[in-house]
């Protein structure tokens, strides 16, 4: 079976904007989030989940555009996928803290609201380029 090179760059294109509107989606969820931190209230536990289940999926997608095609902005998309991973680690940190009824850290919430955000704008920008895949 012969692999149609349009079909492909269709296919990870596609991919890669999936990837744009699910971390646009988590970057809302988590902009309320950190509002809600910063001005001393409860967190839903409704919005951690949500924004996981935005997240995770994105991350996944971005990993697999990236083996399946995306050459000429692949060092882009690696740059964003370790961000993405970066703001992971500090969610779970997030996390434990929250359970550990410890104090949430303003300063942790806001760096990995950075690397996201920063790793949105790499997708972005690679998504802009016009030569993302194959």
């Amino acid at each position: 079976m012969s692999v149609n090179r349009g079909s492909r760059q269709g296919q990870v294109g596609e991919m890669l904007t999936t990837v744009a509107v699910l971390l646009l989606l988590t970057a809302i969820v988590g902009a309320a989030m950190a509002t809600l931190v910063f001005v001393d209230r409860s967190v839903p536990m409704l919005l951690p989940l949500l924004h996981a289940v935005l997240a995770i999926p994105a991350l996944v997608l971005a990993v697999i555009a990236i083996l399946h095609g995306v050459t000429a902005s692949a060092n882009l998309m690696w740059a964003a996928v370790s961000l993405f991973g970066l703001a992971v680690i500090g969610g779970l940190m997030l996390v434990r803290q929250h359970l550990r009824k410890a104090g949430q850290s303003n300063g942790l919430a806001t760096s990995r609201g950075a690397a996201a955000i920063v790793g949105l704008v790499l997708v972005l920008v690679v998504l802009g380029m016009g030569m993302p895949v194959v």
